[in-house]
């Protein structure tokens, strides 16, 4: 039997989750101000402040930022790889018999 395939979200499906996701806890504490007293609107703010960069949605910009940052890491380490092997294969004599192998 043939295997099922995994549907993975696109950059696109998943900025607008993220979305969503933040226009419904805005509009959770609008609701919350409406209705609540001035106590209940101190705790309120409280909480909003407790919650951390990691808690809130990612909007566009931090997806972009972090999707950058882990291409520019990794480019990194592949150059720094190509010239590792670059330095050992032209500074020491290993770099002659892998060339002699490899002109064979």
């Amino acid at each position: 039997m043939a295997k099922k395939k995994k549907h993975r979200k696109t950059r696109k499906q998943k900025l607008a989750r993220s979305n969503q996701a933040r226009l419904r806890v805005e509009s959770e504490i609008k609701a919350e101000d409406s209705v609540v007293s001035e106590k209940t609107h101190q705790e309120t703010d409280k909480s909003v402040q407790n919650i951390t960069s990691k808690d809130r949605p990612m909007n566009s910009l931090d997806y972009v930022k972090k999707d950058v940052k882990s291409s520019l890491i990794l480019a990194g380490f592949i150059i720094a790889a190509f010239g590792l092997i670059y330095f050992l294969l032209s500074s020491t004599a290993l770099g002659t018999q892998i060339y002699s192998i490899i002109k064979l």
